[in-house]
């Protein structure tokens, strides 16, 4: 049974039959008049929710669009896959969507890659032109499971910490760490993102993320006495590494 669908394109509103593409020619309170968006002559009405036909359209002179419907359906899909999750890398949300719908005709990476980035900026923070107009709040202050990731913001001091317990209660338990700090990785306003980790089974994992907002000796001393002090707080031990 062929049912109304509602699609958003690019420019328009397209309202969806029987693989034919149909848009808003005029409305009244109660009713919505069709027209095939190839200006054919074809025309149709529907209530005012788009959810019945009141009036069956007429003969269109062209063949039906199952393709170009398949592919904005696609498109679609793809776009709220990045609307709810964000935080994603847009290219994972991509290959997921394809891999769900795996003979559905897909709309190119690259050729769909601005509005991927359109998307997911209305639903993540503008980047902050200074140290002191970066916030975090609510989901931004925690990992994908929940767990408290931020534990120390001080624009003054210019050193935002990111550490969860587990990676303290691991840290507690090692003397010896590996500390690096990288420039090219920084996200603005910072100046370096400095890693804190460990070597386990010949492998390094990072434990303590902190942007920087430089590279100064009072700077690299708040940071590891606020690490210093969670420890203790969570576990009671003194780490001294």
């Amino acid at each position: 049974m062929n049912q109304l669908k509602v699609a958003k394109s690019k420019r328009d509103i397209n309202i969806i039959y029987e693989h034919y593409r149909n848009k808003i020619n005029r409305k009244t309170e109660s009713k919505y008049y069709l027209k095939c968006i190839h200006s054919c002559g074809a025309t149709m009405i529907t209530n005012a929710d788009i959810t019945e036909i009141i009036r069956q359209p007429g003969n269109h002179n062209h063949d039906q669009e199952e393709a170009q419907i398949e592919y904005e359906a696609m498109r679609q899909k793809i776009l709220r896959k990045i609307e709810n999750d964000p935080t994603s890398v847009m290219k994972n949300c991509y290959s997921a969507v394809l891999e769900q719908n795996p003979r559905s005709v897909a709309p190119d990476y690259r050729s769909e890659r601005s509005s991927m980035y359109r998307k997911r900026s209305k639903k993540v923070p503008p980047v902050p032109k200074s140290i002191e107009e970066v916030q975090f709040q609510g989901r931004w202050k925690r990992t994908l499971s929940g767990a408290q990731f931020l534990r120390y913001h001080n624009p003054d001091v210019g050193v935002t910490i990111f550490v969860t317990d587990e990676s303290l209660q691991i840290l507690s338990e090692n003397g010896g760490v590996l500390c690096d700090g990288t420039f090219k990785c920084a996200p603005l306003p910072y100046f370096q993102l400095y890693v804190i980790g460990v070597i386990w089974e010949d492998r390094f994992f990072p434990l303590v993320f902190a942007f920087m907002s430089g590279n100064t000796t009072h700077q690299y001393r708040k940071l590891f006495s606020v690490v210093k002090k969670k420890i203790t707080a969570l576990t009671g031990r003194h780490w001294m590494p």
